[in-house]
């Protein structure tokens, strides 16, 4: 309890052992009221309250395809934005429907292919540009955040307070702010309660949704 950061270890640490002597045909240790309190101890101690991320906004959204977009923009800006846009199709060149048709074409992807859309990329030094793998794995999510923050960091942003769900937290709350139902956003969002749609909820992206 005196090393560890948070609970689970403690909890993982006291499953085990039981696990193990279970194995081997011993009495549970961990089922003494000491290790209990120890467990429950450490619940108290190493909690941390849940920090969420802060949702994205249209101006993020924005400045981000004036950073990485364009025409001429690379597979690797395209796969960063079509991870990053909201699906709406809009009569603007920032068009995520767009953009993800433009990174399929760019990363050679056939639409009716069931390969991974987003994969790891290839840099070619002849080229001096990067190109799809042809290893179907899908991206990590632990790599796609890595791109997602770094991105954020290019222009000029606080990449610590964001993550892959400030752009669900943003959406969400960009669509409610502009009237859409709750009804609608459970849906959509697949949440089966008010307080889990409303956890991903921001009021103050009123003045800043589309």
């Amino acid at each position: 309890m005196q090393s560890a950061k948070h609970y689970s270890t403690i909890e993982a640490a006291c499953y085990a052992i039981k696990w193990a002597h279970s194995l081997a045909g011993f009495e549970d240790p961990c089922a003494s009221d000491i290790v209990k309190c120890i467990v429950e101890a450490s619940k108290r101690k190493l909690n941390r309250p849940i920090q969420k991320k802060e949702p994205m906004n249209a101006n993020i959204m924005l400045s981000l395809f004036k950073k990485f977009g364009g025409t001429n923009s690379s597979l690797k800006n395209l796969r960063l934005l079509a991870m990053c846009l909201w699906i709406a199709k809009l009569d603007q060149a920032h068009c995520p429907v767009k953009i993800l048709s433009d990174y399929l074409d760019k990363a050679k992807i056939d639409r009716s292919s069931d390969d991974f859309v987003f994969r790891a990329l290839s840099y070619c030094k002849s080229t001096n540009n990067c190109k799809l793998r042809k290893k179907n794995i899908q991206l990590s999510y632990t790599r796609t955040r890595e791109i997602v923050k770094g991105a954020l960091s290019e222009i000029g942003l606080n990449a610590r307070i964001f993550g892959t769900h400030s752009f669900r937290a943003g959406g969400c709350s960009a669509a409610s702010n502009s009237g859409v139902s709750d009804r609608l956003l459970k849906i959509h969002g697949r949440w089966k309660s008010d307080i889990a749609k409303d956890s991903y909820i921001s009021d103050n992206l009123k003045k800043n949704a589309y």
